[in-house]
């Protein structure tokens, strides 16, 4: 047949599978939480310009036209107003380190906000319908995706252009759609991980996808996310996915199965206390 996917179609099914591709600002908390310089020194600002005025040696004929005052003069101007911005600098830190540090320590509330105010993840609402955030300690976090159903990302048509122009449709191939979605989940996830990793200080994330029919919301993947497995960019996301400690039932012709059990931080540390004291 002579015909094609119209290029609006094509953008769309492509961005499906990309959502992972991007990922907002990563934050160094540890590194936030030093100063940045000793109070009573100078900061880096003032100390570079200080020692570009001690290293200065004027040749003989600034001397001569007086150049070597005008560019003392304009050096302590400048290091007079780097001053003032390492000071600015300091007092910034000094105000948000109690912040800094509750994040650094693992708290709650402030984990959640920080989510809130530096992830991107939720403000696309194409990759979830909502989410649910739990910190177990100041290493691990858990948090449940609401995913979208097949039947609000995939389309059951495909849109195409005819050899004269004419836009028609056709079925969208049964496993063809379902491989879409399959690769639309993992992208949303691994995105999700991803954003995670970059606003907390966290090491590990217990991440579960959920389907939902009606009111009851059932499991469909489940799985535990290392900061150091994720570091690599260009490996697939189902190939990420595949390489963690992870539960899911996904078939060719029907797709994903909700499964029986989850990861949970709770669950895995009580199992561990069961096998000491067996």
């Amino acid at each position: 047949m002579n015909s094609k996917i119209t290029a609006t179609q094509e953008g769309f099914l492509k961005q499906l599978v990309e959502f992972h591709k991007d990922c907002c600002e990563t934050i160094d908390w540890q590194q936030k939480a030093l100063k940045p310089f000793q109070q009573g020194q100078m900061g880096p600002g003032e100390a570079e310009w200080a020692m570009k005025l001690q290293a200065y040696r004027p040749a003989f004929f600034e001397k001569v036209l007086g150049l070597h005052k005008v560019k003392s003069m304009y050096w302590k101007h400048k290091k007079g107003q780097a001053g003032k911005i390492d000071q600015k600098l300091y007092l910034e830190w000094e105000t948000n380190l109690p912040f800094v540090q509750q994040v650094v320590n693992g708290d709650l509330d402030v984990w959640r906000g920080v989510v809130r105010d530096y992830a991107t993840f939720h403000q696309n609402v194409s990759i979830a319908r909502a989410y649910s955030f739990h910190t177990y300690d100041a290493e691990t976090v858990e948090c449940d995706i609401f995913l979208h159903p097949i039947d609000e990302m995939i389309p059951a048509k495909l849109e195409y252009t005819t050899k004269r122009g004419h836009i028609r449709y056709r079925d969208f191939p049964k496993t063809h759609r379902i491989e879409l979605y399959e690769s639309y989940v993992y992208s949303c996830l691994v995105r999700v991980a991803r954003e995670l990793f970059a606003v907390l200080p966290c090491e590990t994330i217990y991440l579960n996808g959920l389907l939902s029919t009606g009111e009851n919301h059932y499991p469909v993947i489940s799985t535990i996310f290392e900061r150091q497995s994720l570091k690599a960019r260009g490996t697939s996301p189902s190939r990420v996915i595949k390489a963690q400690r992870h539960f899911v039932t996904h078939k060719k012709r029907t797709g994903f199965h909700q499964i029986n059990r989850v990861y949970s931080p709770c669950v895995m540390n009580q199992q561990v206390e069961v096998g000491m004291h067996e």
